[in-house]
């Protein structure tokens, strides 16, 4: 089970009605076990940037970003049960709704379940098959909460 802290540093329409239900098909499609805290941080381009620039050596705006409290280093500003923290940049998050012509609470809960994800150990990036069951893992969720076609990454 999650309990989730939303912090917004810019305007978003962001609902905590469906990030709670996103948090609830997370935890029942991966299985998720005891009690986790996360925070969920809505920021602009420009603030997501520079994070984007300091922690991961890439000079570039992108979506989501996740920092999870089960790697070496990781100072939890929480208790021994908090999971880590998901920042999402909300201007890319509209550009990338428009992109794909679905509506921003489907971009919304996509990038929230790939950060997630991300938290409780699933990558993409180092080989294709963990990035084919990465994506299975979000489509599955994703279908969970009502959203039946994810767009093709």
């Amino acid at each position: 089970m999650f309990k989730i802290e939303i912090v917004k540093k810019v305007k978003s329409d962001v609902s905590a009605l469906l990030v709670a239900r996103v948090l609830k098909a997370v935890s029942a499609v991966v299985k998720v076990k005891g009690r986790w805290e996360v925070t969920l941080i809505i920021v602009g381009s420009s603030e997501i940037k520079k994070i984007n620039q300091k922690f991961r050596g890439k000079n570039k705006v992108t979506d989501v970003l996740s920092f999870s409290s089960l790697v070496k280093g990781f100072v939890a500003p929480k208790a021994d049960h908090y999971l880590g923290e998901v920042i999402i940049c909300y201007s890319e998050l509209e550009r990338q709704a428009k992109k794909h012509s679905w509506p921003t609470k489907n971009e919304l809960a996509l990038l929230l379940t790939h950060g997630l994800l991300h938290l409780l150990g699933h990558h993409h990036e180092s080989s294709k098959k963990e990035a084919e069951k990465m994506e299975k893992l979000e489509k599955n969720i994703l279908t969970k909460i009502g959203i039946k076609e994810p767009f093709k990454v």
